[in-house]
């Protein structure tokens, strides 16, 4: 119920600045954080980090495996103070395991977030600077908006200037 009114409220108020605003622009802000050479730099390393992190997943994994496979071999054969301290190992291994899965995936998040951030924070400064110098009163989504007469959309000087803040 409240998605709804929220989203009406939302496109009435850009409606509302839309027609208020003499000279309009619109960007994508969206795909300009996703299209700068940094964004490609950063995914490229956290695919690197991400791949790493894998390989020592599946390493744990199949000590996880192997050690298990032992106990079962063991059940039986050893004593049952043995074969419970046994089972007290594999269980601390796969607490480890999954400690050790849910920090990396934090991490990669966490990497990915501030990224993200760092992007996102340079490239509004780039809307706010272009929307300054040529004069638009307002800049609104591309998304948000349903209908131009003419081509206003600056999203194309957005990604240079950003790209070129982003690289130095």
């Amino acid at each position: 119920m409240l998605k709804p009114i929220l989203l009406s409220v939302t496109l009435s108020l850009a409606v509302l600045t839309v027609a208020q605003a003499q000279t309009i622009a619109t960007v994508d802000a969206q795909g300009i954080v996703n299209q700068t050479n940094a964004a490609k730099r950063a995914m490229k390393a956290l695919q690197k980090k991400t791949d790493t992190a894998q390989q020592e997943i599946n390493a744990m994994e199949k000590r996880i495996e192997k050690q298990q496979s032992n106990l079962e071999k063991k059940k039986g054969v050893v004593s049952e103070t043995v074969f419970m301290d046994e089972q007290d190992k594999l269980r601390s291994s796969l607490r480890e395991y999954r400690n050790k899965a849910q920090a990396i995936q934090e991490d990669i998040d966490r990497s990915n977030m501030k990224l993200r951030k760092e992007i996102t924070d340079v490239v509004r400064a780039v809307v706010e600077e272009v929307a300054k110098e040529e004069g638009y009163e307002a800049v609104i989504a591309n998304s948000l908006l349903l209908y131009s007469k003419e081509n206003i959309d600056i999203s194309d000087e957005v990604l240079k200037r950003a790209n070129q803040k982003l690289d130095k």
